[in-house]
């Protein structure tokens, strides 16, 4: 789960609880808005202030992954050559 999902920022967030970026303008936790993005780092759910729902979250989407995908070892495909993926 650390390192997985990016930190979610937002001038209308709580400013006293840390949070992940879901996708589509939410956060893990279910918060949406216009202008709601993911920040280029990482969210730490160890943090002491990490938002407590995003954690809980992360953890039930992170269960689904097959065992022998999950701490580090997803397979990446290689992008198409001439093609504009990003290469992660």
């Amino acid at each position: 789960m650390n390192q997985r999902w990016e930190w979610a920022e937002s001038p209308l967030l709580p400013e006293d609880s840390y949070h992940g970026y879901g996708y589509f303008g939410s956060t893990l936790c279910g918060i949406t808005h216009d202008g709601l993005t993911a920040s280029p780092y990482p969210w730490h759910p160890a943090r002491f202030d990490a938002c407590q729902d995003c954690k809980k979250a992360a953890a039930v989407i992170d269960a689904r992954w097959p065992p022998e995908r999950r701490d580090g070892r997803r397979v990446h495909p290689t992008p198409p050559p001439g093609s504009d993926w990003r290469p992660f």
